[in-house]
């Protein structure tokens, strides 16, 4: 994981509202007090977070996904725009978490 990843991460678990206890190198995932939790390499985890937030996930071409909150408050305009690449679903992971972050750092 990089800092960018970590940083990432902290504010989309503000977001989340996820209880975090520990970091665990070996599995590369937060435990919290509702388990296991790494949006960034779960796909679970991440839909779970991109429903709690009522994010909009689009697939647009050419090979595009583009996730957007519209929460009616200051971070309404969040959004990330990510190359699907090879693996459609870490881009995808990886946007939601982005737009989750926004949203985190809003918050405090």
């Amino acid at each position: 994981m990089t800092n960018d990843e970590f940083e990432l991460l902290k504010y989309a678990a503000i977001a989340d509202e996820v209880n975090i206890i520990r970091w665990n190198d070996m599995l590369a995932t937060y435990e919290t007090l509702q388990g296991l939790w790494n949006p960034l390499r779960n796909n679970g985890n991440a839909m779970f977070l991109a429903a709690k937030l009522r994010l909009s996930i689009m697939y647009r071409s050419p090979g595009v996904v583009h996730v957007s909150a519209d929460r009616g408050d200051k971070v309404s305009a969040a959004f990330a725009i990510e190359l699907l690449g090879e693996d459609s679903h870490e881009a995808t992971r990886r946007a939601i978490v982005r737009v989750a972050a926004k949203i985190g750092k809003a918050k405090q």
